[in-house]
């Protein structure tokens, strides 16, 4: 009888742990539910995501457009896949525009969940990461993209002219980041904002001079129009912002690179005009 007793204990602690985890589960799925909603969505590099405060690009505009806006952008990430050994939960490539489009077409974020972020700068990406897995795109207005300069930096190739939707180009992984967004979201106002002029005072050259991928920063920013006006998708072009400023790459920038706060100031105010003359 004892050794009965004691089978239908353990038998009824197996179901009532079964029963919790099932409660559990249908808790954590009923908070899943719970998305997440802003105006405008801003995806980029560094030039959006390292100043996340009220002093940055995104935190100026948002005071600006008076309207919610969320800072998507990952410092040192590409619009392209830059990993050839196909690794998916790689950190450059899992942040890249071209994966983050397919984890929100998909609703799977697993990759970059499960990548590891380490180093300087990286320390917001993972609730970034999680908070983007629970919003709702369908609310919001406004996409805005910035990328291009660390994929003209890197000397990621421009094109490939055997597969124009190669994701390990700029132009290809523009193509396919688009052809998801607005397959999933035709509602949604996808917005390009092209890299700003930049100087590489280290080395002597400007953008004008350095092409680690036999291209020009500029040559680009062209090729970002051109695919901007193949999907019907606005594009801002900020490119010309800090050119004014010729050899004085301190003017606007703290390193040639990324923006001061007067540069700052002016990404911000650009994209905001631009919003407001093209309602």
């Amino acid at each position: 009888m004892g050794k009965n007793v004691r089978i239908k204990q353990i038998l009824y602690g197996i179901v009532t742990g079964a029963v919790l985890v099932a409660l559990w589960c249908m808790s954590a799925n009923g908070k899943s539910k719970e998305k997440e909603t802003y105006s405008i969505v801003c995806f980029g590099d560094s030039i959006l995501g390292q100043v996340r405060d009220e002093y940055g690009v995104v935190g100026l505009l948002e005071k600006k457009v008076q309207k919610s806006v969320f800072n998507g952008a990952f410092g040192g990430s590409h619009m392209s896949r830059i990993n050839s050994a196909g690794e998916l939960a790689n950190m450059q490539d899992c942040l890249s525009m071209v994966a983050l489009a397919e984890a929100i077409t998909y609703d799977d974020f697993g990759p970059q969940q499960c990548a590891t972020f380490r180093g300087f700068g990286t320390e917001y990406f993972e609730e970034v990461i999680d908070r983007l897995a629970q919003m709702d795109l369908e609310k919001s207005e406004i996409l805005l993209i910035e990328h291009g300069t660390n994929d003209y930096n890197y000397g990621v190739p421009l094109v490939n002219e055997k597969d124009p939707y190669d994701q390990y180009t700029f132009t290809g992984a523009l193509r396919r980041t688009l052809t998801l967004l607005k397959d999933k979201y035709p509602q949604l106002r996808i917005i390009l904002v092209t890299p700003t002029y930049c100087w590489f005072p280290q080395w002597g050259y400007t953008c004008e001079t350095y092409k680690p991928s036999g291209a020009t920063l500029l040559d680009y920013i062209e090729a970002e129009k051109q695919i901007a006006e193949e999907f019907e998708v606005e594009v801002i072009d900020n490119y010309h912002l800090f050119s004014a400023a010729g050899g004085d790459y301190l003017h606007y920038t703290v390193d040639g690179l990324h923006p001061n706060d007067l540069g700052m100031e002016v990404i911000a105010d650009s994209i905001f005009q631009y919003l407001q003359g093209n309602p």
